[in-house]
């Protein structure tokens, strides 16, 4: 992901069927930067986190950690910005 740019998308899909609370945390390195939360329904097809930066993204390593709150059950996604 180009340094500067404005918004940072994570975007998932669960099983069919599934629903229930998704977290989503934003890590720069073991830094927690933003917690995020939505409910899933049945009916979506996918999901989004969407993150904004009017000043622009920072260059970093990142990770973002997406929570299925009703399993527990975690997928990290790590991302460069350069």
């Amino acid at each position: 992901i180009p340094a500067g740019s404005t918004a940072i998308y994570a975007v998932f899909a669960l099983q069919p069927g599934l629903a229930g609370q998704l977290n989503g945390t934003l890590k720069l390195a073991d830094r927690v930067l933003v917690n995020l939360s939505l409910q899933y329904t049945a009916k979506n097809v996918w999901g989004q986190f969407r993150i904004n930066d009017a000043t622009g993204i920072t260059a970093g390593a990142y990770t973002m950690v997406i929570t299925f709150v009703p399993t527990g059950e975690t997928i990290n996604l790590p991302f460069t910005v350069k």
